[in-house]
């Protein structure tokens, strides 16, 4: 394939995957594919223990803000005290849902509600009953905390290498925004890979996969993005819709395994798809 109809390609699945985005909701209020999940009680008590962290750290933030009010040795007005803040906030998020090792940190904390609203959306477009129990969440969070490993250190070579290129022919101006693209493709290689992993593929395998639908994740991963940067509501809303979402767009395709796919399959959780 050409790279002129790799890049029409890639394209393509972009324009597919953000407007499934508006069918994920309408089928997650429809089917209600969170339902159940709240009831689990050490979902809950990890959910309350991810919100304490965060607001602890929220708080730090007014008080680094304070903080430098009082270091100030003259008055600052009201202006010059918001825009304080407002840097502090912006910098906290920016830490917090965007930087490489915070993002992943958070991915993993919330592959509990990623993993079951993939398992309970094919549940529902496979019309098939499979009830995850404890020890497949386990399985589940081990294997996000592989995927994300794998993807943050992908994530710094390539980008790395791409930002040094762009720097050495000239074009250091799209740096910042080509890096962003590589964030927003390896966000969203970790919610396809919730849907991979339900057919047994190794990580590599996954991996594999995606990359042919790289145009997929990238408008995946901006849309997690750009909800994970809301605050608490996001640690909710981006791995309902992000998983979601994936289930319905990998299920859309015609996914083809080589051999050595095939070969490579954990029959343990082929059975029940």
């Amino acid at each position: 394939m050409s790279q002129a109809n790799t890049n029409l390609k890639v394209i393509g699945q972009l324009a597919a995957v953000l407007p499934l985005h508006k069918r994920a909701y309408q089928f997650a209020k429809e089917n209600q594919v969170w339902k159940g999940l709240f009831k689990i009680k050490w979902v809950v008590i990890t959910g309350l223990i991810l919100s304490a962290l965060i607001s602890l750290r929220f708080i730090g933030v007014f008080v680094e803000w304070f903080s430098q009010l009082s270091a100030e040795e003259t008055s600052v007005s009201a202006f010059q005290s918001a825009s304080m803040l407002a840097g502090n906030i912006s910098e906290f998020g920016t830490e917090l849902f965007i930087s490489g090792s915070y993002k992943y940190l958070i991915l993993i904390f919330v592959e509990i509600i990623i993993f079951y609203c993939v398992v309970n959306t094919l549940n529902i477009i496979k019309n098939r009953n499979y009830r995850p129990q404890f020890k497949d969440f386990i399985k589940a969070q081990k294997r996000m905390i592989h995927v994300s490993i794998r993807a943050w250190i992908q994530e710094i070579v390539i980008s790395f290498i791409l930002g040094t290129l762009l720097s050495v022919v000239g074009f250091s101006i799209l740096k910042s925004p080509t890096v962003l693209l590589v964030q927003f493709y390896f966000i969203g290689v970790v919610f396809l890979d919730n849907y991979t992993e339900q057919f047994g593929l190794s990580i590599k395998d996954s991996f594999a996969i995606i990359k042919s639908h790289a145009g997929a994740a990238v408008g995946i991963g901006m849309v997690a993005y750009v909800l994970f940067l809301i605050p608490l509501v996001g640690l909710v809303l981006a791995p309902i819709l992000g998983g979601i979402t994936a289930a319905l767009y990998m299920n859309s395709q015609d996914i083809q395994l080589d051999s050595d796919m095939i070969l490579s399959l954990d029959e343990r959780n082929y059975e029940f798809v």
